[in-house]
């Protein structure tokens, strides 16, 4: 597992370790670089990226970006609901 602390730094990670990483869990609000230009960013860089996005806002599942995406994980989520939509992403 690869953590960051806003979208820049995410997008940075991410292209130091392009091969071990199968799916990127997007925050809509972060700092420095918001959810929706990190998504962008992924998918200009990888545009088969699996992409799950995790917000506290029921109104971010109505953003054009999440048509973009493989999952929408609405907080607060459990240990248990992450690993069952990881899983099911992965094997998608």
């Amino acid at each position: 597992m690869i953590s960051a602390d806003n979208g820049a730094e995410a997008i940075a990670l991410y292209e130091k370790n392009l091969i071990n990483v199968k799916v990127a869990i997007v925050d809509m609000l972060m700092p420095v670089m918001d959810g929706t230009a990190t998504i962008q960013a992924l998918r200009a860089i990888n545009p088969n990226i699996k992409i799950i996005v995790s917000s506290g806002f029921d109104e971010a599942k109505d953003k054009p970006i999440i048509g973009e995406v493989d999952a929408f994980l609405s907080k607060p989520f459990t240990a248990e609901s992450i690993l069952k939509l990881l899983s099911d992403v992965i094997n998608s």
